[in-house]
């Protein structure tokens, strides 16, 4: 069995660790690429340090909306991690936000982590499911039809 979890990699309109605000719809383009799901998943910003792969994203009113699936004897238990997008800004407001970072219009992520602290505190897996090895795309397309 393995571990899937779900949760935000990044919310819109939150002012975060470094001063920036990503705005909604800021991954339009990333996710429109046939590729974004290949992006790294790994522990901490660590390209040493892989944790499993993405199944799922999607951006949403809130933010960007990820489901992963953890490689087979990786685990994690509640509180549940934060989840931090690794840089791949692609383009930002030509004026600063009130605390001197970027209004972030377009970003391209090259990696995506879970870790302790993310610097959008409202990033974080809000839910995990031990799966069957062909059941976890099916069961979270379920939970997000059902709204």
């Amino acid at each position: 069995m393995n571990l899937v979890f779900f949760g935000y990699a990044s919310v819109f309109n939150v002012l975060d660790g470094n001063g920036d605000i990503v705005e909604h719809g800021a991954f339009t383009d990333f996710l429109n690429a046939p590729d974004h799901l290949n992006i790294p998943l790994l522990n901490a910003h660590d390209h040493d340090l892989p944790l499993g792969r993405w199944l799922d994203m999607q951006q949403d009113e809130t933010g960007l909306f990820v489901v992963g699936e953890l490689y087979e004897g990786i685990s994690f238990d509640e509180p549940f991690p934060g989840i931090s997008i690794g840089s791949g800004l692609g383009q930002a407001a030509p004026f600063p936000t009130p605390a001197g970072g970027h209004f972030i219009r377009v970003a391209h992520p090259n990696e995506i982590s879970l870790l302790t602290h993310p610097k959008n505190p409202q990033a974080r897996v809000l839910g995990i499911k031990m799966c069957e090895p062909d059941e976890p795309r099916n069961w979270f397309q379920n939970q997000l039809a059902r709204g």
